[in-house]
């Protein structure tokens, strides 16, 4: 989750100001900014999924449980 975190610290904020100083100078083009603001936190999201998957699947490969039961023959 650490690096989700700091995902949005370096790039989201700074998107965030750049699409509300963008809907500032043309606030009639609301459709725009909700569609750039939605795709900015879909790529947040992502990056939340594949940090969340990417730790789950570390401790599974680690888990000594595992080990003991279930032999991993790579091909």
């Amino acid at each position: 989750m650490v690096n989700s975190v700091k995902y949005f610290n370096e790039v989201c904020i700074k998107n965030f100001l750049e699409l509300s100083a963008e809907f500032a100078e043309n606030p009639n083009d609301i459709a725009s900014y909700v569609k750039k603001v939605t795709d900015q936190l879909t790529k947040l999201g992502q990056e939340i999924i594949k940090e969340t998957l990417e730790e789950f699947d570390s401790i599974i490969k680690n888990s000594f449980e595992r080990k003991e039961k279930w032999y991993v023959e790579r091909t």
